[in-house]
């Protein structure tokens, strides 16, 4: 008996055989790019492998500002929450939270300070750190288009977008723009990735956008690896080039009440002949001197050193972390 086969059958298997080699090459596409990715997200953390916690400047993302009226009004929530987390696995920046979100942190505090709370387990006021660097972006360029021909549910061609957004580092202290990088990036991919390396599922207005995607871990590579290159050159306490070797540099506001002029300079002497002090900030208004002293190590030895050459002629009236209260005494 002879099998005759049809013309149609011949198509359709030549058809399957077709699909099956542009999604093995789809699929191959994907995998390499995902691999560039992560060599090249690696070799970033290489550049601050083994920094010690003390010597990395405080940080933070606040925002990205959308200015393009064609990207989805959470892209630039997007983008952030990505730089928060791809900085988070670098080790280049102690990474703080965004205050936007104080609510997921604040009301834990706020019930160590209740009656309920457990006082030796529970979070305490005033341990908070402050941002020494502040991180912005500005979404200047948002491009995605579809430049693919579909053959029944196989595409051949890839999706293309484009964004590009202004980073910038801004000390909050004086408000000062430290530097400010013009990040443009293009994605492609074949559209079998949804989520991206940094974890977040990118969107455009008509849905899942795997272009969109490549092209925001490809910015948010850019941008980690600018702010990694600035770390050494930001000249603040907690960087690998001035930080105290090994120890922990801490700052506690003290204030001296009934001072006049000659007991407020008078205690700045005392404060200097600590050892663990490092420098302070100082000012005299109304009677109350304050003095914001950088020192070594807790404000409980601080205050073991201070409490040593107080001498009577000052007393302690006040302490909590981060804070100690001397009055002078009149002589």
């Amino acid at each position: 008996m002879v099998l005759k086969l049809s013309p149609h059958f011949f198509i359709r298997l030549i058809m399957k055989s077709v699909f099956i080699t542009i999604a093995a090459v789809l699929i191959i596409q994907t995998s390499m790019a995902q691999k560039k990715v992560n060599t090249t997200f690696e070799s970033i953390k290489e550049q601050c492998h083994g920094l010690p916690e003390d010597k990395r400047v405080r940080l933070t993302v606040t925002r990205f500002s959308v200015s393009t009226g064609n990207a989805p009004a959470d892209f630039g929530g997007n983008l952030a929450t990505m730089l928060t987390n791809a900085l988070q696995g670098v080790n280049c920046y102690t990474v703080l939270e965004n205050l936007q979100h104080e609510e997921d942190y604040k009301g834990e505090v706020d019930h160590g300070e209740g009656e309920y709370a457990r006082k030796s387990s529970a979070p305490k006021k005033g341990k908070q750190l402050g941002a020494q660097i502040v991180v912005t972006g500005e979404l200047t360029e948002y491009n995605s288009k579809n430049n693919g021909v579909r053959f029944g549910i196989v595409k051949v061609g890839s999706n293309k977008a484009k964004v590009g957004f202004i980073l910038k580092m801004i000390d909050p202290e004086t408000r000062k723009i430290l530097y400010s990088q013009s990040i443009n990036t293009e994605g492609k991919t074949s559209g079998t990735t949804e989520v991206g390396a940094f974890g977040v599922n990118v969107v455009s207005a008509g849905g899942n956008d795997p272009a969109l995607a490549n092209a925001c871990e490809q910015g948010i590579i850019k941008a980690v690896e600018f702010l990694a290159s600035k770390r050494d050159s930001l000249n603040l306490k907690g960087t690998a080039s001035n930080a105290n070797s090994g120890a922990i540099i801490n700052e506690t506001e003290v204030t001296l009440t009934e001072a006049n002029f000659t007991s407020f300079n008078n205690f700045y002497t005392l404060l200097t002949s600590i050892p663990s002090f490092k420098s302070a900030e100082k000012s005299l208004k109304s009677g109350t001197a304050s003095y914001f002293v950088s020192h070594l190590n807790t404000t409980d030895k601080l205050l073991e050193e201070l409490n040593k050459k107080l001498n009577g002629v000052y007393e302690v009236t006040g302490f909590e972390n981060g804070k100690i209260e001397i009055r002078a005494k009149k002589q």
